[in-house]
């Protein structure tokens, strides 16, 4: 599991101060692309990235995104994900992300 943001090069101070907001994670510059990530993984950082953000009123489909990704996360926490119906649910939950949500209510 990871988070990843992607920007320009242009806009790496985007970056650079979200990662200093949230205090971890790393930046990779992609040289091929002129762009730039910022990435956060690990279950412990992913479940600190998640507790800075409970308080956020996030909108829209992003706002459904984030809601799905706390989700799966809770399924990997909880180690429900190695179980048949838990792996299940967590695929469910991953093909509805991001560019792949068609669908905009809440499971």
């Amino acid at each position: 599991m990871r988070i990843t943001i992607t920007q320009h090069n242009r806009s790496l101070v985007v970056l650079k101060e979200i990662k200093k907001f949230l205090g971890m994670g790393s930046i990779y510059n992609n040289d091929k692309t002129d762009s730039s990530n910022y990435i956060i993984g690990g279950l412990v950082e992913i479940n600190s990235f998640i507790e800075k953000f409970k308080e956020a009123k996030l909108l829209g489909a992003k706002a459904l995104d984030y809601n799905d990704f706390c989700k799966g996360v809770a399924l990997v926490n909880t180690k429900a994900h190695l179980n048949k119906d838990g792996l299940e649910l967590f695929v469910l939950i991953s093909k509805r992300m991001n560019s792949f949500r068609t669908n905009f209510d809440p499971l």
